[in-house]
């Protein structure tokens, strides 16, 4: 009981941050995750630094975004504050590590080979769990 109503909160906070009714209730039937990312609080500096941040994460006319998505395999919405991530476990946390490193200054092209590196290197470690549960 307790698991069904954390996942229902998981689902209105997903709907709130604006991903699709279809998006949303993956969190109950796919398992999906759905996180936030405070970029004010990630820079804790001026509000200018927090424009510069989110203007990285988005690129421009949204490429960067549209890349982390292809990359990742996860959704991510922009609000003016907040980053979100919807997707599977491995989606989620290959997004969330490559918006860290460019929230840390990390050059495009190496997040990008990060991303790709982080999503393999999960997929492997899912695989192996796998091949242990299922002896």
């Amino acid at each position: 009981m307790i698991y069904e109503v954390y996942r229902f909160e998981k689902v209105i906070k997903a709907l709130k941050a604006g991903f699709s009714f279809e998006d949303a209730i993956k969190i109950i039937t796919n398992d999906w995750e759905v996180i936030e990312i405070d970029v004010k609080r990630a820079v804790e500096k001026k509000d200018n630094h927090k424009v510069r941040i989110m203007g990285r994460i988005i690129g421009e006319d949204g490429k960067v975004l549209r890349k982390l998505e292809e990359l990742t395999k996860a959704k991510i919405l922009v609000s003016d504050r907040y980053v979100y991530i919807l997707g599977d476990n491995i989606s989620v946390q290959a997004a969330f590590e490559t918006i860290k490193k460019i929230i840390e200054g990390t050059p495009h092209h190496s997040a990008y080979n990060h991303a790709a590196n982080i999503r393999k290197h999960l997929k492997n470690k899912e695989k192996e769990a796998n091949y242990f549960i299922n002896l």
